[in-house]
């Protein structure tokens, strides 16, 4: 109904869709073992993030699954406390077993990004724009979903990165952004300057600017794309981490 269809967009679809996998674990969990649903039950509660425990690695993950099940009862109407005896002692006793520190990737360093740019294959223009993208990217500290489409088809101007994003001030360039993993409303525009570099072989001002005017393209059109004999040419996140891995490998860096 209409109250359902609304409040399904109170989140971005990405977690819309985590929230209705735990919960539909949850369930199923309960159902399986023939377990009381409604109303909550703790020890039932515990009893599924107990099973949980062992099959996952982060100690967030834990709590993201009690957030779930706590707003699905919540929405049906049913209070539900957090620091229930039960919940806040298994919940204590996860966060001393499983490691809470974030196992982050290795960051890419200047040197790398001067490394790669030396093996690119300017000749294609897949390669040519996925350099240009790894600079802004590192420059401006973006997630993926800002810089690149899934595709041309989920191509957005509102989330993904157009060339009227970008605006060059003497000494700097400056890129909005008005759609981000915390701002999906318009509450505001990002706004990110990066300096002009001059005489260094990784300025990105000037490698963006020599993109740019190598192809103009309209104000609306993705950032990361050339017109070659009339077609246009579109970086997307899957060709990025594929060429992303390819020169890590070719650079003796690990590509995982």
């Amino acid at each position: 109904d209409m109250y359902s269809d609304r409040i399904s967009r109170a989140y971005a679809k990405s977690t819309m869709d985590n929230f209705r996998s735990d919960c539909m674990s949850y369930l199923n969990f309960c159902i399986a073992h023939c377990l009381q649903i409604f109303p909550p039950v703790y020890q039932n509660v515990a009893r599924f993030l107990t099973v949980m425990a062992d099959k996952v690695t982060a100690f967030g993950t834990m709590t993201n699954k009690l957030s779930a099940i706590s707003k699905m009862y919540i929405l049906c109407d049913y209070s539900f406390d957090l620091h229930n005896p039960t919940i806040d002692m298994l919940i204590k006793a996860c966060r001393r077993d499983m490691s809470t520190s974030v196992r982050q990737k290795a960051p890419l360093e200047p040197a790398h990004i001067i490394m790669i740019q030396s093996c690119v294959d300017y000749a294609s223009p897949l390669h040519r724009l996925f350099y240009v993208a790894l600079v802004v990217q590192f420059f401006g500290c973006l997630r993926k979903s800002n810089l690149l489409p899934p595709s041309l088809r989920q191509f957005s101007p509102h989330r993904h990165l157009t060339r009227g994003d970008f605006h060059f001030t003497p000494g700097a360039m400056i890129i909005t952004l008005s759609w981000t993993k915390t701002i999906q409303n318009n509450q505001e525009v990002v706004t990110l300057p990066i300096a002009d570099i001059p005489n260094s072989v990784l300025n990105p001002v000037q490698i963006v600017r020599d993109l740019f005017s190598m192809c103009p393209l309209f104000p609306k059109m993705p950032a990361f794309a050339l017109l070659n004999a009339d077609k246009l040419i579109l970086l997307t996140q899957s060709n990025y981490c594929e060429l992303l891995k390819l020169y890590l490998g070719k650079i003796g860096a690990p590509p995982g």
